[in-house]
């Protein structure tokens, strides 16, 4: 297969538009130095229309093993597999392609950030609730994000109001917003059983969420 015959997702009608105003984004964040994860990053500024080689050409590392337990792998298959398929060079079945630009839309606008910043202790509040605001916002796949949002709801014992306590120490979110949490929490102090936790569980109206500021819109 020809390392030189692929496009990018940004010369994909069906994805170009959706990718156009997070291009920028992702790319500023493409640099780590972790063997897959930096195969990872590679593939999405790729897949972005990036050269993550400059000035080398684009190159492309050989595929790791996927199993139950490594959805990165998965990942790095899907994001391979939709810019060759664009040429040509790499057959796949019509829905099967469908299926996989979906799920790479998806990693691209939602996921990637939650999962590179997943291991900052003192952002988890405000990063775990932002990726559940990301997908009830997510509107361009709304099978992928009802998919997503069920398989969240079987988490929610991450979401409790005394983890929101790791937010004081988080450098990306204001005085300000701190100062309003501590007030917050003297009004009402938490609860052994998070409201967040009832209102998804049941499947409630979480526009409040997608509206609100994080995570002091958890307290």
């Amino acid at each position: 297969m020809g390392h030189a015959s692929f496009l990018p997702a940004t010369e994909d009608p069906d994805c170009a538009n959706f990718l156009a105003d997070r291009r920028n984004t992702i790319l500023a964040c493409r640099e780590h130095t972790r063997g897959d994860y930096r195969q990872m990053l590679e593939l999405c500024a790729i897949i972005l229309g990036d050269n993550p080689f400059k000035p080398a050409a684009v190159k492309f590392r050989p595929p790791i093993a996927i199993t139950s337990a490594r959805f990165m792998g998965r990942i790095i298959y899907y994001l391979t597999i939709h810019m060759f398929a664009l040429t040509g060079e790499f057959e796949v079945e019509k829905e099967k392609l469908a299926n996989i630009k979906k799920v790479n839309m998806f990693v691209l606008s939602s996921y990637l950030k939650s999962w590179y910043t997943a291991g900052k202790a003192a952002s988890a509040p405000a990063t775990d609730l932002r990726l559940l605001k990301d997908i009830v916002g997510y509107t361009h796949s709304p099978e992928v994000a009802e998919i997503a949002s069920s398989v969240f709801k079987n988490l929610l014992w991450y979401l409790h109001r005394v983890c929101v306590g790791f937010a004081y120490f988080d450098e990306d979110i204001s005085v300000e917003e701190k100062r309003e949490m501590v007030a917050r929490l003297q009004v009402s102090p938490p609860s052994k059983v998070s409201p967040w936790k009832e209102t998804l569980a049941a499947g409630k109206n979480t526009s409040c969420l997608a509206e609100g500021r994080l995570p002091l819109v958890f307290l």
